[in-house]
């Protein structure tokens, strides 16, 4: 390496050398379409090393890519006429999106994606492709078969993404910690406390309980002054929020007369309660594992104060995690 350098100074004065030794303005469009090319191969780099140690498969499609889009930088800047890129990694390409696309979100689904790191860095490959893409229309230079390929390359990278986020997903529900009891008393006894503040500081004098999935009371706690009537009641909320998988707010529409519930409140022994204040809770997975209510002011403040109930259970179920046993 002795008397050698990077540097060749042969681009100082603005221009640089094609494929067949063609000198042309660093202006030109197909330097911008072979830049932009590089900037994805160097993106899709970044994204190998950032996938999990397992994800073989997913690396080893992103390693061949890169080695596509060199073959297509040689197209472009030697104009082959036997194009080394063409129908048949068009067809390649295909293949893989189609064994990704049961991971592939909708369009409209598209602006919430890219929730894991790896997911992030497929969805910037996809917006690289696209400016690959822009860039050899802008430079008229796409033939049939790269413009293809290039289209189809941004497809690749959105189902690749959806993919990783899905995996990911899966990797943390794996990750979460698993309990004795789907609903404990710890875990009940907060959320009791936590909504007893709330109520306080509102002037309330409410009767909060909580029950298990099957709808058997957990905890009840009853503030001073509390009616008398509004044990049982809130008791009852929560068995019918859990019974009927559903706040009992939306109970109230259906059971009028003509509804689709009519006269439901009068099963169960009396226990169905159709107005505000009791809401099922569910785990990450959406799985209804307990319910809540609140009895003793009016229903509008009832309603709201079920509401609050679930709000707070959410939040203490994603911050306890594994120190609820």
């Amino acid at each position: 390496m002795a008397g050698t350098t990077l540097y060749t100074r042969s681009g100082d004065s603005g221009q640089t050398t094609l494929g067949a030794g063609r000198r042309v303005p660093k202006t030109n469009g197909t330097l911008e379409v072979l830049g932009n090319i590089d900037e994805l191969i160097s993106q899709i780099a970044v994204t190998r090393s950032s996938l999990p140690q397992e994800e073989t498969d997913l690396t080893g499609t992103l390693k061949a890519l890169q080695n596509d889009l060199l073959l297509l930088k040689e197209d472009i800047s030697s104009m082959h006429q036997a194009r080394q890129i063409g129908q048949k990694q068009v067809e390649q390409l295909e293949a893989w999106i189609d064994r990704l696309a049961p991971f592939a979100a909708s369009k409209e689904e598209e602006r919430a994606a890219s929730a894991t790191g790896s997911a992030a860095q497929l969805d910037l490959c996809r917006s690289l492709a696209r400016r690959v893409e822009r860039s050899l229309m802008k430079a008229g230079l796409p033939a049939a078969g790269h413009q293809k390929y290039v289209n189809r390359l941004s497809d690749y990278f959105y189902a690749a993404a959806r993919y990783m986020d899905s995996r990911q997903r899966n990797r943390a529900l794996e990750a979460m910690p698993q309990l004795d009891r789907p609903f404990p008393l710890k875990l009940a006894k907060l959320l009791l406390e936590a909504v007893e503040r709330v109520a306080e500081e509102r002037g309330l004098k409410l009767v909060i309980a909580a029950c298990d999935a099957a709808g058997r009371p957990i905890a009840v706690h009853v503030m001073d002054d509390a009616f008398i009537a509004s044990y049982d009641i809130a008791v009852n909320k929560a068995w019918t929020a859990v019974s009927l998988k559903m706040p009992t707010k939306d109970l109230a529409e259906l059971c009028k007369p003509g509804g689709s519930l009519y006269g439901l409140q009068n099963t169960n022994g009396g226990k169905v309660v159709i107005f505000g204040g009791g809401v099922p809770l569910t785990d990450r997975s959406g799985r209804i594992i307990g319910g809540a209510a609140v009895s003793g002011s009016t229903a509008e403040i009832d309603t709201e104060m079920g509401d609050i109930c679930k709000t707070i259970f959410d939040q203490l179920y994603e911050a306890l995690g594994a120190s609820w046993t």
